[in-house]
């Protein structure tokens, strides 16, 4: 299973069609569960990726790479992201 959201439980529950400028300190984070373990990875920072033995410990973790990204794009004088999300739940 799929399931986009924020950095809280709170988060999931804003998923809708749409765009919207998010600041540089709130991005998406995907999560998705395969077997025992929780994959989380950033859209907006391709190749920005963690994971976890449950939700929360995945979430812990893609901040500190999300941190970490942030910090060595900026040292190393590369583009931040502009962070606009478009985000679409779909039923089929």
């Amino acid at each position: 299973m799929l399931r986009a959201c924020g950095f809280g439980r709170e988060a999931a529950g804003r998923l809708r069609e749409g765009v919207s400028k998010m600041p540089l300190d709130r991005f998406t984070v995907l999560l998705e569960r395969s077997g025992d373990e929780y994959f989380a990875y950033v859209p907006a920072l391709p190749g920005c990726t963690s994971g976890g033995r449950t939700q929360g410990e995945a979430i812990e973790n893609v901040k500190e790479a999300i941190r970490l990204t942030l910090e060595y794009r900026r040292e190393h004088g590369l583009p931040l992201p502009e962070h606009v999300e478009m985000v679409a739940e779909v039923e089929v």
